[in-house]
């Protein structure tokens, strides 16, 4: 075990019957024993997929759902232990965003020194008087105290209420769970909104403008998207070159640069940048359009939405490097609509096909070679 038992951290799971100094406890897993020894903690290896997600976004525990009856095991809660560092409330509600975007388990637990505070992943972390992101938990529990009201609050968060499912009916928090505000389905219903805002002040034709969003979505997914050693898609100074200034180098700027958006796809869509016809525009009536259109309306209804009656930007609480990839699938199906010839593979299905040429269970460090085919067709357009 990596944590010293007098720590706080463990005192409170205790409370939550999470864990125990004397038996294994139920689906409790540390993250810092799974780097230690994969086979020691866990034979199920889909918990130790999920166990690589949580110490991606440096989770000291994950609780899970383990079943009897041979399922998978289902990664409930991340649980953070800050009862020796404290953390200020920009930070928290920084992680709130990311764990959000990432939709990978649908609560964590911050643990400080007095208290824990209970966060949905499927709750904004918005501020909803300013707009702007916030923290935003669902529970706050003074851990130290006797009081019989925040006593009864553990009881709705006990471990077992996990493992039977039972919390799930609490109507007290069941309508911090709507799959509806995920930042998935919330960032598509913002898309189609725009889209259709868009249309209406009539700067671009229906098909332009479709096209343009899905291409804007792309380079917005690749101007943040980050690799594992930190490196970015864009290097520095990149979209000044489009916008003929150091001080406006981003995607958005380039938007607002009259004309210079159809430069930049031309360049994406070299041969030096990316093959295929995704950032192609080879309409000639297309192209003109785009060149000669003052994109300035649709860079304020793209990077500046309405939601709650309220303005604000809503890419902020957007964090590309977080979202599921399967996005930018949906993205293309539900703007551009499926075309005859074009299958969707459903993530699922990739899954298992995957796990059928290389199962994870008897897979072993070796040198491997994996080709990927991504075909988009110009008629897709």
């Amino acid at each position: 075990m990596s944590f010293p038992l007098q720590n706080n951290f463990l005192k409170y799971l205790e409370k939550f019957n999470m864990y125990s100094e004397k038996s294994e406890k139920n689906g409790l897993v540390f993250v810092r024993d799974k780097i230690e020894d994969y086979n020691r903690i866990t034979k199920d290896y889909n918990e130790i997929i999920a166990l690589e997600h949580a110490e991606k976004y440096k989770a000291d525990a994950v609780y899970f759902k383990r079943f009897n009856d041979g399922k998978p095991s289902i990664p409930l809660i991340y649980l953070y232990d800050f009862t020796l560092i404290e953390k200020q409330n920009n930070e928290l509600a920084n992680l709130h965003k990311k764990l959000w975007n990432a939709s990978k388990v649908p609560l964590f637990f911050i643990f400080s020194n007095s208290d824990v505070k209970i966060f949905s992943c499927l709750k904004q972390p918005i501020d909803k008087k300013t707009g702007e992101p916030a923290l935003n938990f669902i529970e706050q529990i003074k851990l130290a105290s006797n009081i019989k009201k925040e006593v009864e609050k553990i009881k709705n968060f006990l471990a077992e209420k996990f493992d039977n499912g039972s919390f799930w009916n609490n109507p007290e928090y069941k309508n911090s769970f709507d799959l509806k505000k995920s930042a998935y389905l919330t960032l598509l219903q913002q898309l189609k909104l725009t889209r259709k805002k868009i249309i209406a002040k009539k700067i671009l034709s229906e098909k332009v403008v479709k096209k343009l969003l899905v291409m804007s979505i792309l380079v917005k997914y690749l101007e943040e998207r980050k690799g594992e050693k930190g490196n970015t898609v864009f290097p520095e100074g990149f979209f000044s070159a489009f916008t003929g200034s150091k001080n406006k180098d981003d995607f958005a700027e380039v938007l607002k640069t009259k004309g210079a958006c159809l430069k930049l796809f031309d360049e994406l869509s070299g041969k030096k940048r990316f093959n295929g016809e995704i950032f192609s525009w080879k309409d000639k009536k297309e192209r003109e359009e785009l060149k000669n259109a003052d994109l300035t309306v649709f860079v304020k209804q793209f990077f500046d939405g309405k939601m709650s009656g309220r303005q604000y930007t809503f890419w902020k609480l957007y964090s590309f490097n977080d979202l599921p990839i399967e996005l930018i699938s949906n993205i293309y199906e539900d703007f551009l609509g499926k075309k005859e010839g074009v299958v969707y593979t459903p993530p699922y299905l990739v899954n298992l096909l995957i796990d059928e040429v290389m199962p994870i269970a008897d897979f072993e460090k070796r040198i491997l070679k994996l080709l990927t085919l991504h075909a988009v067709p110009a008629s897709f357009w």
